[in-house]
This record gives C-alpha cells, sequence and structure tokens, in this order.
C-alpha cells in the first residue's frame, strides 16, 4: 500500500510534466487562468495589500508558458505585471514615484524570471519526450532485427542438427 503526500509525488511527476496537449482547449485554459489571475488581482485590492498576492500570481505565467506556449506565456507575464501595477497604483502607493518605479521594474524582472525558467523547463521537457520516443522506435527496430537474426539463424543449426543426426545414424 502506498502512502500519500511526499511519497506520490515521484509518481505523480511525469503526468503533472507531460507535454502532451490536453484534451481542455488552449483558449478556455487560457480564460480560465486569466479568471484565476484576476481573482489574485481583486484579493490583493481587497485586502489592501496586507497580504502579499505577488507569489499567486507565478503559477498563472507558469502554466499559461507550459500549457499554452511561449509567446502566450510571454503575454501573460506582461499582463501579470499590468496588474499588479495596477493593484499598487489603486492603493495608492505611487507617492514616491521613484520607489513606485524600481518597485514595478522589480517585479516585472521576477516576473519574467519566472516566465523564462519556465520556458526552459518546458523546452527540455519537450526534448526529452522526443528523445524517449526516439528511443522507444529504435528499441522497437532493435527487437525486431533480433528475432528475424534469431530465425535467420536458426534455420542453418537446423539443416546442421538434420545432418548430425542423419550422420549419428548411419555411424
Amino acid at each position: 500500500r502506498r502512502g500519500s503526500g511526499p511519497i506520490l509525488f515521484p509518481y505523480m511527476l511525469p503526468k503533472i510534466l507531460s507535454v502532451e496537449r490536453e484534451k481542455i482547449s488552449p483558449l478556455f485554459f487560457t480564460f480560465l487562468v486569466l479568471s484565476i489571475s484576476l481573482l489574485c488581482f481583486f484579493l490583493d485590492i481587497a485586502t489592501r495589500n496586507m497580504v502579499a498576492f505577488d507569489i499567486f500570481y507565478f503559477p498563472s505565467i507558469m502554466l499559461v508558458t507550459w500549457y499554452v506556449g511561449s509567446r502566450p506565456g510571454f503575454l501573460m507575464t506582461l499582463f501579470i505585471t499590468l496588474l499588479w501595477t495596477s493593484a499598487q497604483r489603486y492603493e495608492g502607493y505611487t507617492d514616491d514615484l521613484r520607489t513606485f518605479l524600481l518597485d514595478t521594474v522589480l517585479h516585472l524582472f521576477i516576473f519574467m524570471l519566472i516566465f523564462w525558467l519556465t520556458h526552459l523547463v518546458r523546452r527540455g521537457a519537450v526534448l526529452l519526450e522526443a528523445k524517449s520516443k526516439e528511443l522507444t522506435r529504435s528499441n522497437r527496430e532493435l527487437e525486431q532485427f533480433a528475432a528475424k537474426a534469431a530465425h535467420d539463424l536458426q534455420s542453418p543449426l537446423a539443416t546442421i542438427l538434420g545432418y548430425s543426426e542423419l550422420i549419428r545414424e548411419k555411424y
């Protein structure tokens, strides 16, 4: 019996990181992620930024980059930065414009870093999956070759065995 929690994570990871397209349409998936991002935005405003919701923007960037692609992921990064900046501006944190701009640039950098790292991991997963498929195909061909070679080698051995039986019977 398998336990739960961290023990299941290694078994779930290949399914989570699968590059195969899901049955859900990319447009609907992007809409869903945008809705969650807007929810984080409204929570940012509703809590008056007492709780930092910056970390809750990360999954939006990561999910769109992973499942929809790099271009939509980049656009999501810019959109998330715009949402974060709007929330800060709405809360009145623009009193010191220099600090506000530096904070915006810092958040844009962090969001871009999350996007870039997700893009790199996704590209590695795509390459790994392609290599895995190529290895599976190569193994299948090798098995077929081995089966044919074994069959082709059995015929001369059967002939030699037949002649050796004749020689043994005769002498």
